[in-house]
């Protein structure tokens, strides 16, 4: 929905004010902002909705999580980069934890790497070895997009009840044992 109200914005200042223009240079620059914007939260939401019932595990996710994202800011990273390593980062500590993933958590998550390590190889690939203007990757761009569109609308698509009856019916008690150990361990960094 962000990337249409992007499009439809940047359509018409191009429209009104030309495409060389200083305001069309800082909409384009605005727009990115908001849609890296959008995907950080939703990676956030993505980590707060995984670690939601358990405090031990939220406050572990918490920290590393935010450390990993300030470190590879810090050493002047990608932000496609950084968001492809935290989306990582989570998936190995849900699998490490054993932390019960529903199902579309996992597709928003598999979505939002996909998105992040296709424009990756684009921008290292383009800039590298290909001229600027090559439509190739620009296709494999929209087209890692729309793939990852169409997987988080199957998993937007999935009914909330059936997956909330389903993550309560598993057996998370040895699960929620450790858990409580690791959040009597957290309190002394909390």
């Amino acid at each position: 929905m962000l990337l249409a109200g992007r499009q439809a914005f940047i359509s018409y200042v191009y429209r009104s004010a030309g495409c060389r223009s200083q305001l069309a240079l800082q909409s384009a620059w605005i727009a990115q902002l908001v849609l890296l914007a959008g995907r950080g939260l939703s990676i956030g939401e993505l980590a707060r909705m995984t670690s939601r019932p358990y405090r031990g595990f939220r406050i572990i996710t918490k920290w590393v999580l935010a450390l990993t994202a300030c470190i590879l800011l810090a050493l002047e990273a990608n932000l496609r980069i950084t968001a492809a390593a935290v989306v990582v980062l989570l998936v190995v500590l849900v699998s490490r934890y054993e932390i019960c993933l529903p199902a579309s958590e996992k597709l928003i998550a598999a979505g939002l790497l996909t998105v992040s390590l296709a424009q990756m190889a684009n921008q290292s690939v383009s800039e590298r070895w290909l001229q600027s203007y090559f439509l190739g990757w620009n296709i494999v761009r929209a087209t890692s997009f729309h793939v990852s569109l169409i997987v988080w609308l199957i998993a937007l698509a999935r009914s909330p009840p059936a997956q909330a009856q389903q993550h309560e019916a598993l057996d998370t008690s040895g699960r929620r044992d450790f858990m409580c150990q690791g959040t009597a361990f957290a309190w002394c960094f909390a």
